[in-house]
């Protein structure tokens, strides 16, 4: 257990570092654009990378704006 937490507190450690800087690199407003496709791309990594299937209202959920 302490080996799961071990990885999963430095894993994101090192994407914090990583994110501010590649938003001081780019400018914080063009860089931060990026966190917008987020959801997209997790629908078409986990399409690729785990063979899980599309389906349209996955896609329209992503697309639908909620107050």
């Amino acid at each position: 257990m302490h080996q799961v937490i071990y990885f999963s507190v430095l894993s994101q450690f090192i994407a914090f570092f990583a994110w501010y800087h590649g938003m001081a690199m780019g400018g914080v407003a063009r860089v931060g654009q990026i966190q917008l496709l987020q959801p997209f791309l997790t629908l078409l990594a986990s399409a690729m990378l785990l063979g899980e299937t599309l389906e349209p209202i996955a896609l329209e959920r992503r697309f639908s704006i909620r107050s």
